[in-house]
């Protein structure tokens, strides 16, 4: 038996999604060989074609679908397709009768595509996106700041939104007072809690003027202006609110993302995947906004239950509070609204059975593809990648 990931040179995110999958299903019980085919590459494509072993074929994203079918063609039940998207589209219909087992979040699910799934295609409703992050990266990525992230006590992150579209690409604006009101909030709650605060923003963040709808070329990649200083209006609204909280400057960090410029290498300059590390090694907490989807998967995937907690915002659309809703329920992140002096409050959470305990998506995902193929693996022997269930901190 082995594994093929169909990879896609024009969106990573998608091949994360796959790559997770594939992860959680190379389990300490079920190592299979792994192939990544360049859905670009016809002759990769063409040997893939050729039955030599019971196939697992991965995919994600609307561009994988037609080599999916191909493959899924060529070898008939000789392999087993998995097809795991963020959406419903148009398009995706057709291929149905060649998609095995479908992953899709539960919060974009109608009834009527139920209604249009084939007997030989199992749905899986997940919620959240698959990723391919790992504790190793997260580690990776904070002995990278040497010592800078302070975990003698317990972190409070606090990630600013940004902007994002709606469906039909009208931008939706995260705004100056919503952060300025962040600040103030959280600020309060580092100190009456006791946190060392790690502030930090996204590339979306302040990257529009929201009357013009322009979008502000120097927002993150400023000339001359240290990474400790905001580059963006927003940024700017959060860290007035965070002093005007009085947590005192020791008490907190704020690194503005950065994208490098080309002649020192390009990439980006991010202190979210060390922060992240940061909350998990000293059982702190994060506070982030709700409109970047994967995100609040990978925070929720990679924390115990209670740490991560949302704040609705002005970017957010109709699919992102539906994303949320389902998060909440699941008991795996709680809402915060603020009291009318500018601190946070926790409503009560009413956690919906159907969606509770909390599981990751790709170990989902991977626990009922191996009972499909008639291998079932105990779900405690599934993964090492930390992965922790709402019950449990995870081991480190």
């Amino acid at each position: 038996m082995k594994i093929i990931i169909l990879v896609n040179n024009n969106n990573i995110g998608d091949n994360n999604n796959a790559s997770g999958i594939c992860y959680d299903i190379n389990s300490e019980q079920a190592t299979f060989p792994v192939t990544s085919i360049n859905i670009e590459d016809p002759n990769a494509l063409q040997t893939a074609c050729k039955p030599d072993d019971f196939t697992i074929l991965i995919g994600a994203g609307n561009q994988c679908l037609a080599p999916l079918q191909t493959i899924k063609e060529a070898l008939g039940d000789q392999c087993h397709t998995i097809w795991s998207g963020h959406q419903i589209f148009d398009e995706l219909t057709s291929f149905l009768p060649f998609i095995d087992t479908m992953a899709l979040p539960s919060h974009t699910i109608e009834p009527a595509f139920k209604n249009k799934l084939p007997s030989s295609c199992s749905l899986i409703e997940t919620i959240g996106i698959p990723h391919n992050l790992r504790a190793a990266d997260l580690e990776q990525e904070f002995k990278k700041w040497n010592g800078r992230l302070q975990i003698d006590r317990p972190c409070l992150l606090v990630m600013l939104g940004g902007d994002a579209p709606e469906p039909d690409g009208t931008m939706k604006f995260y705004k100056e007072d919503e952060a300025y009101r962040l600040g103030i909030a959280s600020g309060k709650m580092a100190q009456d809690e006791g946190y060392h605060l790690i502030a930090a923003n996204g590339p979306r963040t302040g990257k529009h003027n929201p009357v013009t709808g322009e979008v502000r070329q120097a927002a993150h990649r400023p000339e001359n202006l240290h990474h400790e200083e905001a580059s963006d209006p927003v940024s700017e609204a959060f860290l007035k609110g965070l002093k005007e909280s009085g947590i005192k400057e020791t008490d907190y960090i704020f690194e503005d993302f950065r994208f490098l410029p080309k002649e020192n290498g390009g990439g980006v300059r991010s202190v979210y995947k060390p922060a992240l590390q940061a909350v998990i090694k000293s059982g702190g907490k994060i506070i982030m906004a709700g409109e970047s989807t994967s995100m609040v998967t990978e925070c929720c995937d990679m924390t115990p239950s209670g740490s991560v907690y949302i704040v609705n915002n002005s970017a957010m659309n109709n699919t992102h509070h539906r994303h949320i809703d389902t998060v909440e329920k699941s008991g795996a992140a709680r809402v915060l609204d603020f009291t009318e002096t500018g601190e946070f409050t926790i409503p009560a959470q009413n956690i919906d059975q159907t969606n509770a305990p909390y599981m990751p998506a790709t170990r989902k995902i991977a626990l009922t593809v191996l009972e499909k193929i008639n291998m079932g693996v105990p779900e405690q022997k599934l993964s090492n990648r930390i992965m922790a269930r709402p019950e449990q901190k995870p081991d480190l």
